[in-house]
């Protein structure tokens, strides 16, 4: 796991650790490598050639090779695809007290400020960064990034309105969103969301293109891992991937389960390389 533990990403991976751990008749063990954007971790991983080794990739493991030219590491060279896990929707975020109702009333404020304005991300090459930057570059506004260390240090500031809004993961902010410290303005799913209900797309106020922008999470071995564990691991988590009783767990998070398998994973690494590569090179984003 290429992040630090408590995070999302660590959620996933634990929860599908402790059900791969019976089907597969061996423990699975979680071991957090945090640092530079997963790169840390994923280089790990790479380097393990132990025959036992899976990497849980996130949208960073397509999009490092445009942040970091010397990357140690291929992402679909070097790993061999399982399946993808999950996915969960973005949803755009303000304090309870800020004025903002709606993506609309955010365009205008921004378009009426240029530079004043700011959004929260997890650091540069994050999904809040990226989705931030598109969004600028779709609507023709000028909105700051303000970095912080993982979505969970940037929620207080989003509380208060230290920072305007934010392009989050839905879990990170989802118990605020409940309990009414934060207001939802917007989701990146076509239809509204059913732990969200009454939060209107993206699409619907006129925003086009994040339909199907969705963080994920998938299972990738380090070179090593033979063929037939890799199609037997891959059968495995798709059967998990269909019990209800896991689906019910997962949603309870926020994750979607999804269903990309071994054999097109490679293909949907590569669309959202070319996808947020663009983003990347439009926007001028380095590495922090």
């Amino acid at each position: 796991m290429p992040f630090a533990p408590g995070g999302p990403s660590d959620g996933m991976a634990r929860l599908l650790a402790e059900a791969l751990s019976p089907l597969s008749g061996q423990p699975v063990i979680v071991e957090n490598r945090p640092g530079a954007g997963s790169v840390v971790g994923s280089t790990a991983a790479a380097q393990a050639n132990d025959g036992h080794t899976l990497l849980m990739a996130s949208m960073s493991h397509v999009v490092n090779p445009s942040l970091y030219p010397n990357l140690p590491y291929d992402p679909l060279k070097d790993f061999a695809p399982i399946g993808l896990v999950s996915t969960t929707p973005l949803v755009v975020v303000v304090g309870a007290n800020s004025p903002l109702r709606s993506l609309r009333d955010l365009i205008a404020a921004a378009q009426a400020q240029p530079g004043r304005l700011s959004y929260a991300s997890a650091g540069n090459g994050t999904i809040n960064h990226l989705a931030a930057e598109l969004f600028k570059l779709r609507e023709q506004v000028d909105l700051v990034n303000v970095t912080y260390r993982g979505e969970g240090a940037l929620l207080p500031d989003l509380i208060t309105g230290t920072v305007t809004v934010g392009f989050l993961n839905l879990l990170a902010p989802l118990p605020l969103l409940r309990d009414g410290r934060l207001r939802a303005l917007a989701v990146t799913t076509e239809t509204p969301l059913p732990m969200l209900p009454g939060v209107p797309s993206m699409r619907a106020q006129g925003v086009e293109g994040f339909e199907d922008i969705a963080p994920w999470w998938a299972l990738v071995a380090a070179r090593g891992v033979p063929e037939a564990a890799l199609d037997d691991l891959d059968a495995r988590l798709a059967g998990l991937l269909k019990q209800p009783a896991f689906r019910e767990r997962m949603l309870s998070y926020g994750m979607f389960p999804a269903d990309v398998r071994r054999a097109q994973l490679n293909a949907f690494f590569e669309a959202e390389a070319r996808r947020w590569g663009e983003v990347v090179r439009r926007a001028g984003i380095r590495a922090d």
